[in-house]
């Protein structure tokens, strides 16, 4: 009976070794931990395989007047991608432009593109955490710099849209009840909920810093 083996990724732990027994044998994973495995070859008697191994990185830099700087320093660091409908990204600076957000990968995460919400002091370099132990796959600043939505799992599974202080003077918010892992504040403040491309509600209340 036929072994394949394959290259796939895993629920947070990134890229790990997989073998199934052909045609309806169960998956099984064969390697494990934070080092990654991508492409495969298989010794010609069927007993041994060789795999690229290692661990994949990722920094945020700032560019300013001074140069270049490092400001992550958490394992793999990344910025958020364009808002719903693409085309303009969203801005990961506070108000002032003090401070710059950006997403650090935890390992454990349950979502493979998840991590938590980092926060950098841009004068003095420290780095914290925002909402510790909470992995989001989105997020986005509200315009007075006080809250943030973001799309994180609760506790069934399903990826929700939450708004939050990010002083964490108050706990997180549920906002909606259906699933939802897009999100977006409007131009007046109000937060945008996005499922599959399509703007399902707005909420009433708002976070225009003018008001």
């Amino acid at each position: 009976m036929a072994l394949g083996c394959t290259s796939a990724p895993t629920t947070g732990e990134g890229f790990h070794l997989w073998r199934q027994r052909f045609p309806k044998g169960e998956a099984e994973q064969i390697t494990s931990g934070p080092t990654q495995e991508e492409g495969i070859a298989i010794a010609p008697d069927g007993k041994s395989l060789i795999t690229s191994v290692g661990i994949r990185q990722g920094s945020v830099w700032l560019h300013d007047k001074t140069g270049d700087r490092q400001i992550s320093s958490e394992g793999f660091a990344a910025l958020p991608g364009p808002g719903p409908g693409g085309g303009v990204a969203r801005s990961v600076f506070s108000p002032d432009g003090a401070k710059l957000y950006y997403f650090a990968r935890k390992e454990g995460s349950r979502a493979f593109n998840s991590g938590e919400l980092w926060v950098a002091d841009l004068q003095s370099g420290h780095t914290e955490v925002v909402f510790p132990d909470v992995l989001m796959s989105d997020f986005e600043l509200a315009h007075d710099g006080q809250q943030a939505t973001f799309a994180s799992l609760n506790a069934e599974g399903s990826s929700r849209v939450w708004l939050a202080s990010l002083d964490r003077s108050t706990p997180a918010e549920d906002l909606v009840s259906f699933e939802s892992d897009a999100l977006s504040f409007g131009p007046a403040g109000d937060p945008l909920f996005v499922f599959a491309v399509s703007v399902i509600s707005a909420r009433d209340q708002t976070a225009d810093s003018s008001t």
